[in-house]
């Protein structure tokens, strides 16, 4: 299964890629395959957990096609076309090894687009857990606690848990000076917890606004009129920058970058 996602990763980089030395190197291709997965492929599962990308930043542009073969060939060896898979975003960290956490947010952004391109594929993250020095985070209740809550409301049906982290929707201009931010998954309530680390460009420049949140919406106001200006919005867009923003059960805000037309 991992020899056919290794050759389309060859076909897209049209470049040669050192292999590996010797036929038992733990990082050849198919490796994780061979050992691990082959021996319970005859068996069925209700569900994966995914939780994996942190070596993949350099590589984001092939990222989401090569996640994308993956979980169909999850789907075909195991014969279950609508096989639930539950990803985890990666947590967010200023460096680790030779990984730079700068590298992150247009990873995590593919993580979100495959959430959104592929059926019974959800995400959840833990934004609010990252380790400013490892990409691992080491608080794993937290991870566990998401993916748990996130299983039982949606592969479950029990309405007892809540476990979708909010995700933005539309941004509108509501006048001259405020910016209305709408999103999904909210239940019904926002709050935050410091101060927020959305990021207001306008002109390509940062500006100061004032806050507000009503509900499950949020407004941004500045002292200076909007329309006719390029607009555009970051939330948790660098490397180790922590949620701030919170649903009603807890769980942070999905990362975004959006433009106001």
């Amino acid at each position: 299964m991992q020899l056919n996602i290794f050759s389309h990763y060859l076909k897209i980089k049209k470049e040669l890629l050192m292999l590996p030395v010797g036929p038992r190197t733990a990082n050849r291709p198919g490796a994780l395959y061979e050992t691990m997965l082959k021996d319970i492929v005859p068996f069925s599962f209700s569900y994966v957990l995914y939780y994996q990308g942190e070596s993949d930043a350099k590589n984001h542009l092939d990222y989401k096609e090569m996640l994308k073969i993956l979980f169909k060939e999850y789907r075909d060896e195991f014969k279950n076309e609508n096989l639930p898979i539950y990803m985890m975003m990666l947590a967010p960290f200023s460096r680790w090894l030779s990984e730079n956490g700068n590298d992150f947010p247009v990873l995590t952004e593919e993580q979100i687009k495959i959430s959104e391109e592929i059926d019974n594929v959800y995400l959840t993250n833990v934004m609010d857990d990252g380790d400013e020095l490892d990409s691992h985070p080491k608080n794993k209740l937290i991870a566990a606690d998401r993916f748990f809550n996130l299983v039982m409301e949606t592969f479950y049906f029990n309405s007892l848990y809540k476990g979708k982290c909010p995700k933005f929707n539309i941004a509108t201009l509501v006048d001259d000076h405020t910016i209305k931010l709408t999103f999904k998954d909210t239940y019904g309530k926002f709050r935050l917890t410091k101060i927020c680390n959305i990021e207001l460009f306008v002109n390509k420049e940062n500006k100061d606004y004032l806050i507000k949140i009503a509900k499950d919406e949020i407004y941004l106001a500045v002292n200076e009129d909007l329309p006719n200006k390029e607009i555009e919005i970051h939330y948790l867009r660098k490397g180790f920058d922590q949620a701030s923003i919170f649903n009603k059960h807890n769980l942070p805000l999905f990362p975004f970058i959006v433009a106001v037309n």
